[in-house]
């Protein structure tokens, strides 16, 4: 039994509300003391009550032999209480005979002190000699060095002797200095020429980055992010490296980067001798694990790369690690010489995916930009437009010059220089050209060029709207067009839009929960201006007004929804529609453009507009050139009447600049909550509709 049922044993001994000043403590020796044994047979014997004579007789006996042994061991503690407070007793005082002698002690040690100052003793009599230095090892010298120019440790502990300091984690070696161009396309062709099997990327060849359609929509030198459909695929990049021994690179038209090894080496994650498959070796947590490695094995290797590869059955594993990139390489020279892994119709790249396929992770990689990137490429025949572009903007975003990053061509069919220089031909840097004269600005005169174009020119503009077979994206697979056949038909469809008839309609349809319920518009409880812009600056708009993060992470079949419930939350009217019933397509577009013009989208509350994207900062280059869905592999060159995604919202605005009287306003916006309200002009829609309407 406890012997007591709100004290614990550390607590017996002493006062149960601390001592009171002055008085000295006694320790504790043990958890019984003799006024808890006086209890014991007591609280054992009513513990044990019973009505049995035979049981209650051997409580009684327990309670007993209790009892005898807890008095004969608080006697033994009693003695040995007394012991311990003898021995903490303090010392006698000293008598008179102690006293003088330590005087007469003291006395002789000051008349000796005093002679030896007057020199009545001989200074020169040998002391004990000192101590010899302290011999230390070398490296021991060095830390003590290095050392000096810091400031002085604190003494070690008495009692334990300080371990050696460990020396410093010595840094990585510099970054080679940047080459000049001459000098870097002589390099690269060397390293093409010489490239061999080796655990280091600058013997091995020249690594190559192609534009895979993985990487940032609007820069490109950067991996999937944010808002974008591939971030999922943003932990990692595809690189191959070529060379005179396996010379085929990833694609033979699309251009690309070549990176710096040296930069480079650090970030290899694995690498495999034919396509990896990559898309397919994802992470639940971006960036994986020990147990899953993005682009390289899943949880379901249970042997990491050394698991058996059940895409190509004959390849030795399923991927490399870093410290076997030379026999990786190896590998590929011996499939290379029979070409066993031609697989053209798995491959989807038109080139037997006989290139090598080598991961890298992208954790920081911005910091380590623009070093990474040692030139821009385009196989010759390629993508050269795109190429440029990419190169351009480049050089921009971090105050370079061509001969700091050059532009190459590649031609492969050169064994010894499948490199060479071309000109940029660049540009006037933006900031000399005033605003209004600069050529890639967005204007309302460009719009009216746009707009007013005759539809028989046939320009991007016009294709947006049409036949179900000019758009890609205007209606969804097996829909019906926009309109009928015939200019009645155009007609009734662009009344009835002018009519806001459909104003009141869900324009949230397709999202979870009752926000994308069909026939059922959000009930906004404040006003809620309509919001323009690339889904990406959408999204970070919504999400800013709301104080959350400004970038998408989840999967990207759920971007739309959440984009959906992010806005309507910030109180903002946005199009997002995509249910099977009704998907979004540009006769829905300029329905809603019309409603948010004319101020009817439901809980508009005026005719209040904002652009996620200004419009004062807009480039029309991305009109010319788009790099959004489904252009952004550089399908879809100058001239080309394909449209992307991006596209949409420079035809927003340019059908604003043409339908409000006060459309030249728009221009002049710089901010994402500057407010725009359309004076909507009814017969200038009404005449647009009519260009539409007529036949080429």
């Amino acid at each position: 039994p406890e012997p007591s049922a709100r004290r614990s044993s550390r607590d017996m001994g002493r006062p149960r509300h601390g001592p009171k000043r002055g008085a000295r403590v006694q320790p504790a020796l043990g958890a019984w003391d003799e006024e808890d044994l006086g209890r014991v047979p007591r609280v054992a014997v009513t513990a044990g009550a019973t009505s049995d004579p035979e049981e209650g007789a051997a409580i009684s006996l327990t309670a007993k032999s209790l009892r005898r042994d807890g008095v004969r061991s608080a006697r033994r503690r009693k003695v040995d209480r007394q012991r311990l407070l003898a021995d903490e007793a303090p010392p006698p005082p000293m008598g008179r005979r102690e006293l003088l002698l330590l005087a007469l002690f003291l006395l002789a040690v000051t008349a000796r002190y005093g002679a030896q100052k007057a020199g009545f003793f001989d200074s020169n009599i040998p002391s004990s000699p000192p101590p010899p230095p302290r011999q230390i090892s070398t490296d021991m010298a060095i830390l003590l060095q290095s050392d000096a120019t810091h400031a002085t440790p604190p003494p070690p502990s008495p009692y334990l002797p300080m371990p050696a300091p460990l020396p410093p984690a010595q840094a990585p070696p510099p970054a080679p200095p940047r080459l000049e161009a001459s000098a870097l396309v002589a390099a690269l062709n060397r390293r093409f020429t010489h490239g061999r099997p080796s655990e280091r990327l600058a013997e091995a060849g020249v690594l190559v980055w192609q534009m895979d359609g993985l990487s940032s929509e609007r820069e490109e030198w950067k991996p999937c992010g944010g808002l974008q459909w591939c971030a999922r695929f943003g932990d990692r990049i595809s690189a191959s490296l070529i060379s005179r021994r396996t010379p085929p690179p990833f694609s033979l038209d699309r251009a690309g980067f070549i990176l710096s090894p040296h930069e480079a080496q650090g970030r290899l994650r694995c690498s495999v001798p034919h396509d990896g498959d990559s898309m397919h070796k994802n992470c639940a947590r971006l960036g994986g694990n020990a147990a899953c490695r993005p682009g390289c094995f899943t949880e379901r290797h249970a042997d990491g790369c050394s698991s058996p590869d059940p895409i190509h059955p004959d390849a030795m594993q399923l991927c490399y690690d870093p410290v076997d990139l030379r026999t990786m390489l190896e590998e590929q020279e011996r499939t290379y010489a029979t070409d066993p892994y031609d697989y053209k119709d798995e491959c989807g790249q038109g080139n037997g995916c006989r290139y090598n396929e080598l991961i890298f992770r992208t954790d920081r990689w911005e910091d380590s930009l623009p070093h990474l990137v040692d030139a821009i490429f385009y196989p010759k025949g390629g993508n050269e437009l795109r190429a440029r572009d990419v190169h351009r903007r480049f050089l921009d975003a971090f105050g370079l010059d061509e001969a700091q990053v050059p532009l190459l061509q590649m031609d492969l069919t050169s064994s010894s220089t499948p490199f060479t220089a071309v000109p940029a031909r660049r540009l006037p840097p933006r900031t000399l050209v005033p605003r209004d004269a600069d050529p890639f600005f967005l204007t309302g005169a460009k719009c009216d060029a746009m707009v007013l174009n005759p539809r028989r020119s046939r320009s991007k503009f016009w294709e947006m709207w049409g036949s179900a077979s000019e758009a890609w994206t205007r209606v969804p697979p097996g829909g019906a067009a926009c309109w009928g056949r015939g200019a009645e038909a155009a007609r009734a469809f662009f009344r009835k839009a002018l009519s806001g008839d459909q104003c009141d309609a869900n324009w949230f349809e397709g999202a979870s929960g009752a926000l994308g319920r069909r026939g059922t518009p959000p009930g906004f409880t404040v006003a809620a201006p309509a919001l323009l812009g690339f889904d990406d600056t959408i999204f970070k708009e919504c999400s800013a007004r709301l104080g959350k993060q400004e970038w998408y992470n989840g999967p990207g079949s759920g971007f739309n929804d959440e984009l959906a419930h992010r806005c309507f939350e910030a109180s903002v009217n946005v199009l997002r529609v995509f249910s099977h019933e009704r998907p979004w397509s540009m006769c829905q577009n300029l329905q809603w453009l019309v409603c948010a013009g004319k101020g009817r989208l439901p809980g508009q509350g005026g005719r209040a507009m904002h652009f996620a994207t200004p419009p004062s900062k807009l480039d029309t280059r991305t009109w010319i050139t788009p790099i959004s869905y489904p252009c952004e592999h550089g399908g879809c060159g100058v001239g080309e009447l394909k449209y992307a995604v991006g596209d949409v919202y420079f035809a927003e605005l340019c059908l604003l600049n043409r339908f409000c009287r006060n459309g030249g306003q728009l221009f002049a916006i710089d901010g994402p909550r500057e407010a725009f309200e359309c004076d909507f002009d009814e017969e200038a829609y009404l005449a647009f509709a009519e260009d539409l309407a007529t036949p080429a």
